[in-house]
Parts: C-alpha cells; sequence; structure tokens
C-alpha cells in the first residue's frame, strides 16, 4: 500500500518522513521508504516455526512535490496517479497562532482541489471535442460530459471529490479519473516542540474544520521522533515519558492508516518463511491468493485455513485440525483478520 505525504513549500514533509522512517535528512533520504507494521501477531508465530524468513507487513511512503510547482506538475500527477491514500502535512511550527494553522491546512486542501479541477476542465474539453466530432459513442461521452460537470461544481463549492454522490457507474468512471481528492486521507500537524502541550487541541481544531466530517488528525514533532528512533532501545520508554510522547508517528500513522483504507493481515506460514500479507477488508480467498503470486489466483483449488489465536493457543496446524479449527474454504470465502491462509492449487 502506498501513502503520499503532500505540504505546501517549507511544511517540512522532508522532515516528517524522516521522522516516519526513522532517519535524518542527511541519511539519503531520497523521498521514498517502508514502514514496518509491528505485528505481535507474526512474532509469536514465528516462535513456533523458527522460519528461515520473517517478513512483516509494510507501507510505503512517497513525498510528493508540493502542489502549485509548475515544474513538477507532471511528477506530481503521476506519483498520485499510483497512491492508496494521502497524507497531507501542514508545517504548525512556523504559525505563531491556531488561525495561521488551519490556515495553512486550507490552502493545501485547495491547492489539491484545483489540481483536480484542472484535469477535470481537460477532461471536459476532450469530451466535448469528441462528442462533437464522432457520432459513435456520443451518447456515452455527453453522459461523461454531465458527470464531469458536476464533479467541478463539487470543487469550485469548496468540497473534495470524495464527498462526491455518484450512482456505481459513476464510481467506476471516478476511479478512473485518480483525482487525488477522492483518496483516504490522514492530516498530519508537524509542530514544534513548544507546541507539543496544544497538539491535542490543535487536532481537533483541525478534524472539525472539514464539513463533510472529521479525518484522522495527529501531531509530530519531526526533529524529536527522529532523535527517538536513534536512541538506545532501552532509554526510548523514559525519554517519551518525560516529553509526554504516548505513541510514535509512524505508529500512529499505521493506525489509521490500516482504519481509513479498511486494510487487514492475513499469514502463511512455513519453515521457510512465517509473513504477514496486507489485504482490505471484504477480501475473498481467491484475491488473497492472488496477493501471495498470480499463479496461486490463476490455479486456485481451495484454501486451508486456522485463526492465528487457536494455531497460538494449539502450538500445531495438526492441533488446530483435532480441534476444529481448521477449516476448508472455497474462492469466495471472505477472509477474517489474522487468519492463517494455506492456498491449494494447480497450475
Amino acid at each position: 500500500m502506498k501513502l503520499g505525504l503532500v505540504g505546501l513549500r517549507g511544511s517540512g514533509k522532508s522532515s516528517i518522513l524522516g521522522a516516519l522512517l526513522g532517519r535524518s535528512l542527511s541519511e539519503s533520504n531520497t523521498g521514498v521508504g517502508t514502514i514496518k507494521v509491528p505485528d505481535p501477531v507474526l512474532v509469536e508465530l514465528s516462535k513456533i516455526y523458527n522460519p528461515k524468513k520473517l517478513t512483516f507487513a509494510t507501507l510505503e511512503c512517497i513525498e510528493l512535490p508540493a502542489p502549485g510547482e509548475k515544474e513538477k506538475k507532471v511528477l506530481f500527477s503521476q506519483a498520485a496517479q499510483k497512491l492508496d491514500a494521502v497524507v497531507t502535512v501542514t508545517g504548525a511550527f512556523r504559525h505563531p497562532d491556531k488561525e495561521s494553522i488551519l490556515s495553512e491546512f486550507q490552502s493545501l486542501r485547495q491547492e489539491l482541489q484545483l489540481m483536480d479541477l484542472v484535469f477535470i476542465e481537460t477532461r471536459k474539453e476532450r469530451v466535448l471535442h469528441d462528442a462533437r466530432t464522432f457520432k459513435e459513442g456520443r451518447a456515452a461521452k455527453l453522459e461523461e460530459q454531465e458527470l464531469l460537470d458536476r464533479l467541478s461544481g463539487l470543487l469550485e463549492s469548496g468540497k473534495d471529490a470524495s464527498e462526491f454522490q455518484a450512482t456505481d457507474a459513476e464510481m467506476i468512471k471516478l476511479k478512473e479519473y485518480n483525482l487525488i481528492t477522492s483518496r483516504p486521507r490522514i492530516a498530519i500537524l508537524n509542530i514544534s516542540e513548544e507546541q507539543m502541550k496544544d497538539a491535542g487541541e490543535l487536532e481537533k481544531m483541525v478534524s472539525g474544520s472539514l464539513e463533510a466530517g472529521p479525518i484522522p488528525v495527529f501531531s509530530i514533532s519531526a526533529p524529536l521522533e527522529i532523535e527517538v528512533c536513534r536512541m538506545d532501545p532501552c532509554d526510548i520508554e523514559e525519554f517519551m515519558e518525560e516529553l509526554g510522547i504516548k505513541v510514535l508517528g509512524r505508529d500512529r500513522l499505521i493506525e489509521r492508516a490500516y482504519g481509513i483504507m479498511k486494510l487487514q493481515s492475513f499469514y502463511t506460514v512455513g519453515e521457510d518463511e512465517v509473513r504477514a500479507w496486507t489485504i482490505r477488508e471484504g477480501d475473498s480467498a481467491l484475491e488473497a491468493a492472488g496477493k501471495i503470486h498470480t499463479d496461486l489466483m490463476r490455479g486456485f483449488i481451495r484454501a486451508e485455513v486456522v485463526p492465528a489465536d487457536a494455531l497460538l493457543r494449539l502450538g500445531s496446524w495438526n492441533g488446530a485440525k483435532e480441534e476444529g479449527s481448521f477449516h476448508l474454504e472455497g474462492r469466495d470465502y471472505i477472509v477474517q483478520n489474522g487468519d492463517i491462509v494455506h492456498i491449494r492449487f494447480n497450475v
């Protein structure tokens, strides 16, 4: 899963990326990195199998250029098309009052809406040209023109594409557009150490400023969190307690990303590898098989499933079979969070 960090120039999104990845800007920060998702269940499963390889689920973080930078417009658009969610970064540290912080947050939102609006207007010109030039498919083009008119009206009113009321057919078309404001969103406030005491109040202010409802918002003091990540593990808890940091920003991002994207984990186990895989809530056994490898999806026969808590309690796959926790499922089975899945297939 890919998260895109976006902020206005000077918001400190590079520092935030460094804090999330646990590295400073001087440590070969290329604007891309992966966050390992902590998973106590995976660790406990590895104690049963003692695998050659232990693989955690990951989230990929990509730093996008600041919106409005004309020379990087193409780069921004290309990167944005690959995102599963957007993380906006507001440079709260550089503002002396709450109103200025909220103003930057809203300005960034408007810049993203403007980028979507430019795309829609360009698309409208092309659709209108095709509708006038070609008789074949004209009705469909006119329907799309009406859809684009409604979308542009929504964005011009200061709302995001995610607030668009669409039919199922329109939603398919909307996904094709890859609009940046249609993505699930998390907001990070990049605060100074002095602002930490007011972090909760700032988060509530920003979260409550959207008419469509609150979005996940949390604060990070980037330099402090980078320092924490570089400390001896034995000293971290005491240091965080002194500063009033209950949970690191990285862990809060993972929790909120899994929440807004409706993600969950399933596991594959064995002597060679114990691994966590990320899928969406409601995904089927067939989709989980495809996540592992396309051959498993193509030649799917059945899925052997044991809940991880049952395996940890009983200590073995055979023990789960004897107790009745083991079950065979077809391709339409909805994988549950924490399932251990073994795919039988034939290609």
